[in-house]
């Protein structure tokens, strides 16, 4: 009985010590908040946009979190000279972000799919950057504002 008792102890222990998996849990959008913080971008309001992912016919490997980061607080409408919020898409891996970040045109404004193309038409240029299993987007024509959302996604992980 000790060792059976023994033995279903360490094995519970064992299983308690594993690093956990990669999960895309509202806890891992406080990963990009500190990122953009770095980054010259300090964020006063996180809303949860999605919250499943899945594939359709058109784009396979969607995201399975999205997130709009606000360094204003976010208001009904947008208005001339507000700093525009950083939509964080969370993948479960590295891979399904470089994936998913493959299949988006060179200006941003496309992403090819299996079945089709989803083109979209932004007010401002579009800037997309990858770092770990994490996809942030910028529309903006403002550079500086785009070179802290790619500092920030630099430091999330490998692009």
């Amino acid at each position: 009985m000790k060792t059976l008792v023994a033995g279903l102890l360490c094995a519970l222990l064992a299983a308690c010590a594993a690093p956990p998996a990669p999960s895309a849990s509202a806890d891992s959008i406080t990963d990009v908040q500190a990122a953009l913080t770095a980054s010259g971008i300090p964020v006063v309001a996180t809303v949860q946009t999605t919250s499943t992912g899945g594939d359709d016919s058109c784009i396979p490997g969607l995201p399975v979190r999205t997130w709009a980061l606000y360094e204003e607080a976010p208001g009904a409408t947008f208005h001339p000279g507000e700093k525009p919020p950083v939509a964080v898409l969370v993948f479960a891996t590295p891979e399904a972000r470089q994936a998913y970040e493959a299949r988006i045109s060179s200006d941003g404004s496309e992403i090819s799919g299996v079945n089709c193309t989803e083109t979209i038409d932004y007010v401002s240029t579009p800037h997309w950057y990858g770092g770990g299993r994490y996809l942030l987007q910028v529309v903006s024509d403002d550079p500086a504002i785009a070179a802290s959302v790619a500092a920030a996604a630099a430091r999330l992980g490998s692009p």
